[in-house]
């Protein structure tokens, strides 16, 4: 028997008798429940307001009402049975207080383990911690299957932006859990994944088909040029843009994983970075709120950018080193910080010939985070009554040498895995894929072929400013409260 099937039974679900649920635990309305609910065709309804379940009661229509409301009006007891439920209901949890001790995702993820092994062992506070870690493995490999199977099933599909973020975001936690648990996720389906993700995007986006975001409504946030316009339709009285550069998907999952402690709730969203995925170009278009202006601009100047982006309110720019604190931030309305530790970790990070993956690099990062003061930052803001977003400017991958140059006399703007060129007779004969960059004249953008980069043979390292998934999907936050 299921937990899933305990609750059911011990709530008697399938009652056509109305009844209302108490649930104080969280676990009836975890997705988990909702669709073992659904599989079982049972009609049921959450409430989380009293107006709204006194409406549904005498509305009649749903017989099972689920509240997180833990008082039940007496009244209402005449018009539906009552009852709680608690985790002492589920009859194989033997110390109620061990669980209890969990967070709702641990008790989720621990209950699941208990189904795979038909619930023959009892969670007690001496095993919890053996079981907790059995079952966080499990999930993993559950999580892992699952996320190469979508991955698989999109490139099937024809290809559009929509799947290159979603692919952005799905192959970004799969490669933060095959760091996070190297013994679970096969090397190799990563790297065939990470293939396929190629032969599936690459000409999309090299025949200039990402131009059509930019007719998106900035509400979708579909590139990075749009975040400010959308962060101030949100009105809120004091806002903090946090942004780290060269954070892509799987370094997001990193922090994400390092932020914990704080109990956040996000609202997560994927956009483009504006190609080349440099930071003179894509960062700029964050702050200056444009896919066009940032091409032509003699200078990059954030701190102005983000005051004229909020005219008449006080502003101000913060970069990793500065000090934070509640006397820093008085009076101010916008408050933006920039980061570079994933930037200046990924381009120091030596690499082995024929690594093909960011684990070092990895391991920098989380020792780096571990020693850094950036989690009490952010809880800083957070306390100071700050709405928070994350966002980067553009992801990064690991890029091999292929021993090519281009001119300097050619360079507009220049990166190991990106050339921007000022169009002349000259670009047809560069022996390199091109891409014009969109709305703007007279640019064209020359790349190295594959995940390769304009460096010495066989150098490896980590690079950016191509049109590969991982450095063009990059994530936007919305922490919320």
């Amino acid at each position: 028997m299921t937990w899933e099937n305990a609750i059911y039974i011990k709530l008697n679900l399938g009652d056509i008798s109305r009844q209302i649920i108490s649930d104080r635990t969280g676990l009836l309305f975890s997705a988990e429940f909702i669709d073992f609910l659904r599989s079982t065709g049972t009609s049921f309804l959450h409430c989380e307001d009293l107006s709204d379940l006194r409406q549904q009661v005498e509305s009649g229509k749903i017989k099972t009402i689920i509240t997180t409301l833990k008082e039940i009006p007496y009244y209402l007891s005449g018009k539906a049975d009552i009852k709680k439920f608690t985790l002492a209901d589920l009859q194989f949890i033997t110390d109620v207080e061990a669980m209890n001790s969990m967070k709702l995702d641990q008790q989720i993820m621990l209950l699941n383990y208990l189904n795979a092994t038909n619930l023959t062992q009892s969670p007690i506070k001496g095993n919890i911690q053996s079981l907790l870690q059995n079952a966080k493995r499990l999930h993993t490999k559950i999580l892992a299957r699952r996320i190469e199977n979508e991955i698989e099933t999109i490139i099937q599909h024809e290809v559009d932006y929509e799947n290159i973020i979603k692919l952005g975001r799905l192959f970004g936690e799969l490669e933060f859990l095959s760091f996070d648990h190297p013994d679970i996720i096969d090397k190799d389906h990563l790297t065939a994944l990470r293939l396929q993700m190629d032969e599936y995007s690459y000409n999309y986006i090299l025949s200039g088909n990402l131009k059509n975001i930019f007719y998106e409504p900035s509400s979708n946030v579909r590139s990075v040029s749009n975040i400010l316009p959308y962060v101030k339709s949100v009105h809120k009285d004091k806002t903090a843009l946090i942004c780290f550069d060269c954070m892509g998907m799987a370094e997001w999952y990193l922090l994400k994983d390092y932020l914990q402690p704080l109990d956040l709730d996000y609202n997560e969203r994927n956009s483009f970075s504006l190609i080349p995925s440099i930071t003179s170009i894509s960062r700029a278009a964050i702050f200056y709120g444009s896919n066009t202006e940032v091409f032509s601009l003699p200078y990059v100047n954030e701190a102005k950018a983000l005051q004229t982006q909020f005219p008449g309110v006080n502003c101000r720019l913060f970069r990793e080193k500065d000090t934070l604190t509640p006397d820093s931030l008085l009076g101010l309305d916008i408050v933006s910080i920039i980061y570079n530790f994933f930037d200046d970790l990924s381009h120091s990070a030596k690499f082995p010939t024929n690594f093909e993956n960011k684990s070092l690099y990895f391991d920098s990062v989380r020792n780096f985070l571990d020693s850094s003061s950036i989690i009490d930052q952010i809880r800083l803001l957070s306390e100071e009554g700050f709405q928070l977003f994350f966002c980067s400017d553009h992801g990064s991958v690991i890029a091999k040498g292929n021993g090519k140059k281009i001119d300097k006399y050619l360079q507009d703007k220049f990166a190991k895995r990106a050339c921007l060129i000022e169009d002349t007779t000259l670009v047809d004969l560069l022996d390199f894929p091109k891409m014009r960059i969109p709305f703007v004249e007279g640019k064209t953008l020359v790349l190295p072929r594959g995940r390769s980069m304009f460096d010495h043979v066989n150098s490896v390292e980590i690079s950016h400013g191509g049109i590969a998934v991982e450095e063009i999907v990059v994530p936007f936050i919305e922490v919320v409260k």
